[in-house]
């Protein structure tokens, strides 16, 4: 037995009285930390409420803008047609394939002789590299 405040426990007494007190403390902590996660979630819920309304309203500006070209478009007497880009693919075809035939049948220059090309550089290493680009060129 012993004795608190000028009154006399039992050990068991003790002992639920020590506990009692760690179980209000630990809802007092508990209820502390759900307070402020409360907090902090208005505040994140209220952030996020307003990025959304912000994509909400650039969202239906953009439509209304799109809407806008699309009506101005259809309204528009300035719209091509696609005769022009046709015409202009075609000649393209043809002129690749005029292209083509005349480099098949051009005839091949003959390759200057490895003395030529290397007439105007100075040094030995100048020469060499020249004449290693020379024979690694593709065609």
């Amino acid at each position: 037995m012993g004795q608190f405040v000028g009154l006399e426990f039992t050990l068991l007494e003790q002992g639920l009285i020590v506990c009692m007190v760690l179980l209000v403390s630990l809802c007092v902590v508990t209820w502390r930390r759900l307070a402020r996660l409360e907090a902090q979630f208005v505040v994140s819920q209220a952030q996020s409420l307003r990025e959304l309304k912000m994509m909400n309203q650039s969202a239906i500006g953009v439509g209304r803008r799109l809407a806008g070209i699309e009506k101005n478009l259809k309204k528009s007497s300035n719209v091509s047609s696609f005769a022009e880009a046709q015409d202009l693919k075609q000649s393209t075809v043809h002129r690749f394939a005029d292209v083509q035939k005349a480099v098949t049948n051009a005839s091949q220059p003959e390759a200057p002789a490895a003395r030529e090309i290397n007439v105007g550089l100075t040094t030995r290493a100048e020469q060499a590299l020249s004449s290693w680009i020379n024979e690694h060129k593709t065609a």
